[in-house]
């Protein structure tokens, strides 16, 4: 019986992170701090991609010829919670930042 405690108690501790992002409350910058100025370090670009229809790196090569850069930016917030075991960022109300979410 120990033992089964222990395997739940290690698998409980290793997925607990992924299951709690389920059940929170997701908010944007933009809805949680709607003054808040982004800073573009790199600015939006898109790329040319031909040679990527020869690469075979899946069953069927991918059919894009090109690529956009993600908007990709940084944002000074205050009065955030900072978790770094699950690298999520949320209020002071417990609400967390959507733009957290796949960090990590």
């Amino acid at each position: 019986m120990l033992t089964g405690f222990k395997t739940l108690q290690k698998n409980y501790a290793k997925y607990r992170c992924k299951i709690a992002r389920r059940f929170l409350s997701w908010h944007s910058i933009e809805e949680l701090f709607p003054n808040a100025e982004k800073l573009h370090p790199i600015p939006p670009e898109t790329v040319a991609t031909p040679e990527i229809k020869q690469m075979n790196c899946r069953k069927r090569p991918l059919q894009i010829d090109n690529y956009s850069l993600p908007d990709i930016y940084t944002a000074h917030l205050s009065q955030v919670i900072f978790d770094p075991k699950s690298n999520l960022i949320f209020t002071e109300s417990g609400k967390a930042i959507e733009e957290t979410k796949d960090v990590g």
